[in-house]
């Protein structure tokens, strides 16, 4: 089983290192705080959002709504957890294509039983190619998509990951 603590501290160590709450403007013409996005999250005031608040909404509707828990390897659970926080359902379909069950962008007990029978550095090297191959393939639809910076996003690997 994994924690949650672990996992948010490395999701914010790629959204917002410093945590001063830094509103930016996304790439999908949304503004983010705290990794939460206007166009995930509408209706939410972005701007005004604590990061307490914050780290309760990626609580509940990533690292709980995802079974995150339910992971084995802390480190591939933060990587997951990470992942899905920046591209969300379509995270989980990179991590169900590689561990070889349906890509539904949900995970059940067939997906983690799936992901928990595979060695955590085969693979987090697995994820972290199909991650920067995702990133690539947004890029060559729109010059502007920040890919530099994604794809040292998706070569970082958790504490404790070789």
């Amino acid at each position: 089983m994994s924690d949650f603590e672990p996992a948010f501290d490395y999701a914010m160590s790629n959204e917002d290192f410093e945590r001063k709450g830094t509103v930016t403007k996304e790439p999908n013409g949304g503004i983010a705080k705290y990794g939460i996005n206007s166009k995930a999250h509408t209706g939410l005031d972005i701007a005004s959002l604590t990061f307490d608040q914050a780290k309760e909404i990626l609580r509940k509707d990533y690292w709980d709504h995802f079974r995150l828990i339910g992971v084995a390897s802390q480190q591939v659970a933060s990587k997951l957890f990470d992942t899905i926080v920046n591209m969300k359902y379509d995270a989980v379909k990179i991590m169900q294509r590689i561990v070889g069950v349906k890509d539904d962008g949900g995970i059940g007990t067939t997906t983690l039983a799936a992901i928990n029978k595979w060695n955590t550095v085969e693979l987090l090297k697995a994820f972290c190619a199909m991650q920067a191959k995702h990133y690539e393939d947004e890029a060559k639809k729109d010059p502007t998509y920040p890919l530099a910076g994604l794809l040292v996003r998706a070569a970082k690997l958790p504490q404790g990951a070789v």
